[in-house]
């Protein structure tokens, strides 16, 4: 669903204003920040729903340059899956919040660098779902059906030797 309104505001004063209106207001309307950028801010709500904010110029503007008007736009999107992940390197188990379109090397990548706090060469992992290699790691999440709250593995591809 696609909200739009305008405003007079510049776009960096839409996204700090949205910053502030989210992250302190009660809970049913509070949502914690997840990623920023210059001309960017994504929302994850409660209930795992994503809200992205992007100021734009609006046609308008270009026909009336001498009112200076920001579109701000929210998309919400279907509610995230929770997944855990169990990083045998680091023995921690991080959860992550991802979308049924996330890829298996999509989950991998982030549950190697939440866990260990550095890049890890990616390739150097397999991950386990349902006690089995995934094979494919360009597979989604929803192609694989996995359901809210699944449990994951990543582990070294070659096992290392104990000393």
């Amino acid at each position: 669903m696609i909200y739009e309104t305008e405003t007079v505001l510049p776009g960096p004063e839409v996204l700090r204003r949205a910053k502030v209106f989210f992250t302190e207001r009660v809970p049913h309307h509070a949502a914690f920040l997840e990623q920023e950028g210059p001309t960017f801010a994504t929302f994850r709500g409660q209930g795992g729903e994503e809200l992205a904010m992007v100021p734009c110029p609006p046609l308008h503007q270009l026909e009336r340059p001498s009112q200076p008007r920001v579109t701000a736009g929210s998309v919400s999107v279907a509610p995230a899956l929770r997944v855990r992940v169990w990083v045998t390197d680091v023995w921690d188990t991080v959860e992550l919040s991802l979308t049924s379109e996330s890829t298996i090397a999509e989950l991998k990548a982030a549950a190697l660098a939440r866990a260990t706090g550095r890049s890890e060469d990616p390739a150097r992992y397999v991950v386990k779902y349902r006690g089995a290699m995934v094979s494919d790691e360009g597979q989604t999440l929803g192609g694989l059906g996995v359901p809210d709250g699944a449990p994951f593995i990543v582990l070294p591809a070659r096992r290392q030797p104990v000393r």
